[in-house]
């Protein structure tokens, strides 16, 4: 789903759920109202959730986009989003958000379920039961078989 038509589809769920409101409205308003300005008080009643919602809906999608420039985060409205890493690298997620990649001028790894960043170095788990770091500043990526391995290998780099 691209962005446009997620939000297309959101603006049309939002029509969806006001209609039964203002139809609602629309008759209470009828009923309980006195006969002068009725039509107004009516059209009121019956247009106030759509302008409520869609002035709700757009305000926080602006909002957000806001705060998602500032934070150099992609707004996640879409079927893709990301969030930066240090050195222009990107964790990227399509369609889900238990699976996760890592990419940049290339793609670097796919299939991570789990991940820590400690300065230039990202760690991880992929859906494969494996383990990797990544050194965003050298472009090295290492593999290993269990998370012990992983442990020694970021001990031993801390103590030099």
């Amino acid at each position: 789903m691209g962005l446009a038509f997620a939000v297309l589809l959101q603006l049309v769920i939002i029509f969806i759920l006001c209609t039964p409101v203002a139809i609602i409205g629309g008759i209470i308003f009828y009923f309980f109202s006195k006969k002068e300005k009725r039509k107004e008080k009516n059209l009121l009643a019956i247009f106030s959730p759509f302008i409520a919602l869609y002035t709700f809906y757009l305000s926080s999608l602006f909002g957000y986009g806001i705060i998602a420039e500032y934070k150099n985060t992609d707004i996640g409205v879409g079927d893709c989003w990301s969030v930066p890493l240090t050195n222009d690298y990107n964790l990227v997620f399509i369609d889900t958000s238990d699976l996760a990649s890592i990419s940049g001028k290339e793609h670097i790894i796919s299939d991570i379920k789990q991940i820590q960043q400690d300065r230039n170095i990202v760690y991880g788990k992929i859906q494969n039961g494996s383990y990797f770091t990544f050194n965003t500043t050298t472009n090295e990526l290492k593999y290993f078989s269990d998370k012990k391995e992983l442990k020694r290998t970021i001990t031993s780099e801390k103590n030099l």
